[in-house]
């Protein structure tokens, strides 16, 4: 075997590694971006919860549009799985916001939260 035959093979057989490994470790990074995902989403849907109570701190009601708490910038935010919309249930005195996304991230019901801890 030549000099350049033994480069041309150490080059492959390192390529192959290196490749090997990509792929080894790609759920993991499929799956900590998912984990990620859940825990912005999570925030989210507390960020909204907050809100709620502000505005029933100071209207003795719960808001049923996100257009009307504050701030108004609250109406952009959107479950980062799938860009939708988080979905708003208040019959004044109680409130349930919930993430829109197949796989839904959980829901806030009156400050309590879906998910375990």
């Amino acid at each position: 075997m030549t000099g350049t035959q033994k480069i041309v093979l150490e080059l492959t057989l390192l390529l192959a590694g290196a490749v090997s490994m990509w792929l080894l470790a790609w759920p993991r990074v499929v799956e900590a971006r998912d984990d990620r995902v859940e825990v912005e989403c999570r925030n989210r849907l507390n960020f909204l919860a907050t809100a709620q109570e502000l505005h029933f701190a100071r209207t003795d009601r719960y808001e049923a549009e996100i257009e009307n708490l504050e701030p108004p910038s609250l109406s952009d935010l959107r479950c980062p799985s799938n860009e939708a919309p988080y979905l708003v249930r208040s019959d004044q005195v109680s409130y349930h916001i919930i993430c829109p996304g197949e796989e839904s991230h959980g829901a806030v019901h009156d400050g309590t939260v879906s998910w375990k801890r």
